[in-house]
């Protein structure tokens, strides 16, 4: 690759690390697309250009581009891409990251294991609103949207924050979730465990989006967890994730004119 194409790729990989992948998906959304239909839309046309990079350099980069994406947005742009395309990408990416995303490639399309989330506040049941509080300040990245914080049980595994759970402890047992709104109403000094929803609807993540869908519908939730067979919390499930999955692909495109 020659140097002046380099850095005309290096100039259009700036432009999607600035406000261009979210201008592009406003102006979709002005046009009338349906919110999660445009970005899948922009980000499917990014993608689209990693199919003809033949250069280790290019893919290098692209591997750069989806380390900013959420692991499902990534997931998404490398599943339209061959297989030995992504297989490097994947490879150049932090392991960590591409570990995430390789999670959720894993499970089969339409699953609730394949549109989870695995970006999400797990806290002890021990700790007080006010532990909580401090520990979503202190995160350099909250989780967003974030719609409630995960109350897990925690065994003697050694931890990275008095509150917080370390990398190496990610699947725990669910014990139930507070939701955002109890969380700021709620007294500081309040145990989290007199402020928490113990019985929580759950998926496995080889259940049907359509079964977290419904879920949420009947309990009136915006995110259903996800336990793996040994109970342990793996993921989540949001409404605007599930209605993505679900909605024809025309209604992504059309957006709330369909809806007219």
């Amino acid at each position: 690759l020659s140097a002046g194409d380099r850095a005309l790729f290096d100039a259009y990989a700036l432009l999607l690390g600035s406000d261009s992948l979210m201008n592009g998906t406003l102006e979709r959304i002005y046009a009338g697309n349906w919110a999660p239909g445009a970005l899948r839309a922009t980000v499917l046309e990014y993608a689209n250009i990693f199919t003809e990079m033949d250069d280790p350099y290019l893919r290098e980069r692209a591997a750069d581009i989806l380390e900013e994406m959420s692991p499902g947005s990534a997931a998404d742009a490398l599943e339209d891409l061959d297989q030995d395309v992504a297989e490097e990408i994947l490879a150049n990416m932090e392991p960590e990251e591409a570990a995430d995303v390789q999670e959720l490639l894993a499970y089969e399309e339409g699953s609730a294991g394949r549109i989870m989330r695995t970006d999400f506040v797990r806290v002890r049941a021990s700790v007080t609103v006010s532990d909580v509080l401090a520990l979503l300040r202190a995160q350099p990245d909250v989780p967003d949207p974030l719609l409630a914080v995960y109350v897990v049980a925690k065994d003697a595994a050694p931890v990275e924050h008095p509150t917080g759970l370390s990398g190496d402890d990610r699947a725990v047992a669910l014990r139930g979730i507070v939701r955002l709104r109890n969380l700021v109403i709620a007294d500081p000094t309040t145990p989290l465990a007199e402020v928490m929803d113990h019985d929580t609807p759950t998926v496995r993540p080889e259940d049907r989006a359509e079964q977290a869908a419904r879920i949420m519908a009947e309990y009136n939730l915006l995110a259903v967890p996800v336990l793996d067979d040994a109970e342990r919390l793996i993921g989540i499930v949001t409404v605007d994730d599930a209605l993505a999955e679900l909605l024809p692909e025309i209604w992504h495109n059309r957006g709330a004119r369909a809806f007219a």
